[in-house]
């Protein structure tokens, strides 16, 4: 049975949720020291410190059609990888609405997101040290750090062409990116949007960083400033055409791109 398979089954035999939520609900207090690989550890395990790792759908594609894995794992093309990759967050986030009432794609349910699109193991490892740490202390720290180049406009970048991205980018290459001036982001359908800070972005991706810290402002269906959802937002603000401009200025190009712009 496929990771998917056992999704769809799932869907129908509760028996298979209870058994995890179980041995999930049994750590909830303890004073073990433990690193829970799961779903839902953020929910039956509240005071742990929750990370949530995120990649870009068509990376996520690429890698489990290149992983070793089992040959009922295995898939024909990488297109067909991340339709199952796709498919199968939609069913985990419909099912554990249903069941739980929540929302586990939601980043506001963590301590601290990282898209680890573009970054190596190491630097992640690194990343999550280092927040916990503020975290252990009661510091404040930016909770989502995101690959610039996974990051969609929502404004026509070329009435947005000047000097100031050049200038950020030098500063960049020279003192890396400055912490203090987070960019703010919409989240749609597993995909980031900028939703204030498109010149910092742009340099972000001339000086060739990897990750840069960032602001949530809406999920999905929750209001942005003007009193629209996050999704209308981008459906007004956003299209494939502004990406492509986007990846000419910026000199990066997307690895995927959502269906809230290409089924236009």
């Amino acid at each position: 049975m496929t990771t998917l398979e056992l999704n769809k089954y799932a869907q129908y035999h509760a028996e298979v949720d209870e058994q995890v939520d179980a041995a999930l609900k049994g750590y909830r207090g303890s004073d073990e020291s433990v690193i829970l690989d799961s779903r839902l550890a953020w929910f039956f395990v509240p005071e742990a410190f929750k990370v949530r790792l995120v990649v870009d759908p068509g990376i996520a594609g690429e890698r489990v059609f290149c992983a070793s894995r089992k040959a009922e794992e295995a898939y024909e093309t990488v297109e067909h990888a991340v339709e199952a990759v796709v498919e199968r967050r939609r069913l985990e986030t419909e099912r554990y609405k249903a069941t739980y009432g929540i929302d586990q794609s939601n980043p506001r349910n963590y301590d601290l997101v990282i898209d680890t699109s573009f970054v190596s193991p190491s630097e992640v490892v690194d990343l999550i040290e280092a927040r916990m740490r503020d975290w252990n202390v009661g510091r404040e720290y930016a909770h989502l750090w995101v690959s610039p180049a996974v990051l969609f406009p929502t404004v026509n970048i070329r009435c947005r062409k000047d000097s100031r991205a050049e200038a950020l980018a030098s500063a960049m290459k020279e003192q890396g990116y400055d912490e203090a001036k987070p960019v703010s982001c919409l989240h749609v359908d597993s995909y980031f949007f900028v939703f204030d800070g498109h010149h910092r972005v742009v340099a972000a991706n001339w000086a060739k960083l990897s990750l840069l810290p960032a602001t949530l402002v809406a999920h999905q269906d929750e209001l942005v400033p003007g009193g629209v959802t996050a999704e209308e937002y981008v459906m007004t603000n956003s299209s494939l055409s502004q990406a492509y401009d986007w990846e000419e200025f910026s000199g990066s190009r997307h690895p995927s791109y959502p269906s809230i712009l290409t089924a236009r």
